[in-house]
């Protein structure tokens, strides 16, 4: 998308006749500063949203306020001035603070707030109203309000004129050591450094450390690691059987067979296995299968099921004629998408964060904040 919409904002202000004074983007939010009328602007608008079929552009405008990402912009007295902006509905969810973590990153967690905190508004008074706000959060998190006060002190003592500027991240070639965070392993950061020495008198142990080694926590598994699994499972035998497992109670009990008799019947139930694979394949997915498949009788088409099909291989017959991609003929057309992507010419929502499913902790005093000085 980013390159999508690069290549079309390009072609669209090089052709435009009139275009803003400033034009900002940040994924699909945009600023734009007008210096014409208000007609011009909507017209402005117009124009792009027909410049492509697939986008749709909703535009919000003020002569005196509006909010870009997580920024209120103001214009008072013929200045620019900025503040903290929050959506009514937003609730903090900061990570608690007797969560199995590190402290130093409970700490970051706190001082990153705050230097955001700093950066963005402009009015000292404005600034320390939502630092009042902050600290009721933290306290309500768990956090010691000594805690939460010392990295307000600590963030508020870096000027904003500092932190507006941009910084480039210094490239860090010490050695880590990765190890399965436990708290009684904060001693090894203290250990590697008083070794350090040892290291130094030799040589080819000195150019491979020549700093301490960099002490990193790797996450421990919780429960969701435990219950929700990444990765497919492996292929089924047909029947049941025994795990096998030393610890495993249950053994004894499980009789090794294929097939099971019905009760009251003579009839017996052959337990199917999975030669195929465990779960439908992304195609059968996107195209609706297993919303199709539910709404089949029980008792199937022509006294077929449809796992039977789906266990030999093919979708069900009656689904044949609902997918051309199940022919022999197989034609693909690349074709505009139903529905727009909406683009706000100026954003009501706050700033996005990715959400990353791999924490990486570092014991690194240095690498506890990213905004740190």
């Amino acid at each position: 998308m980013q390159i999508f919409m690069a290549k079309l904002e390009s072609d669209f202000l090089s052709s435009c006749p009139i275009r803003p004074l400033a034009y900002y983007r940040y994924i699909d939010d945009i600023l734009i500063i007008w210096t014409e009328s208000e007609p011009q602007l909507k017209t402005f608008h117009d124009q792009f949203n027909q410049f492509h079929p697939t986008i749709n552009l909703t535009l919000n405008y003020s002569c005196t306020e509006i909010n870009f990402l997580d920024t209120i912009i103001k214009l008072q007295n013929n200045k620019i001035e900025t503040s903290l902006y929050q959506k009514p509905i937003d609730r903090p969810t900061y990570l608690k603070w007797d969560s199995f973590h590190p402290k130093h990153i409970k700490n970051s967690i706190v001082y990153s707030q705050a230097i955001r905190y700093n950066r963005i508004c402009s009015n000292p008074k404005d600034r320390d109203e939502h630092f009042g706000r902050l600290r009721k959060i933290f306290l309500n998190q768990g956090y010691h309000p000594r805690t939460t006060e010392n990295q307000i002190t600590r963030a508020t003592r870096i000027s904003r004129n500092h932190l507006l500027h941009y910084k480039t991240k210094e490239e860090n070639n010490r050695v880590p050591l990765v190890v399965t965070y436990n708290p009684n392993l904060e001693v090894l950061r203290g250990a590697a450094r008083k070794l350090q020495p040892l290291l130094q008198k030799d040589a080819r142990l000195q150019s491979i450390f020549p700093d301490p080694p960099l002490l990193c926590f790797r996450q421990p598994p919780n429960l969701r690691s435990i219950i929700v699994k990444s990765s497919l499972s492996s292929l089924t035998a047909a029947g049941t059987f025994p795990c096998n497992q030393k610890k495993c109670k249950t053994c004894p009990f499980i009789t090794t067979t294929d097939q099971i008799n019905i009760p009251n019947s003579h009839q017996d139930y052959k337990i199917p296995g999975d030669p195929r694979r465990p779960y439908p394949t992304d195609l059968e997915m996107r195209s609706g299968l297993l919303g199709q498949m539910s709404n089949l009788p029980t008792n199937g088409v022509n006294g077929h099921l449809p796992g039977d099909a789906l266990a030999a291989g093919r979708l069900p017959d009656v689904l044949a004629p609902q997918y051309p991609w199940q022919t022999n003929d197989i034609s693909m057309n690349m074709l505009p998408p139903n529905h727009s992507n909406d683009f706000l010419m100026e954003s009501l929502g706050p700033n996005k964060e990715n959400e990353d499913d791999v924490e990486v902790m570092s014991t690194d005093s240095s690498s506890s904040s990213s905004d740190s000085d």
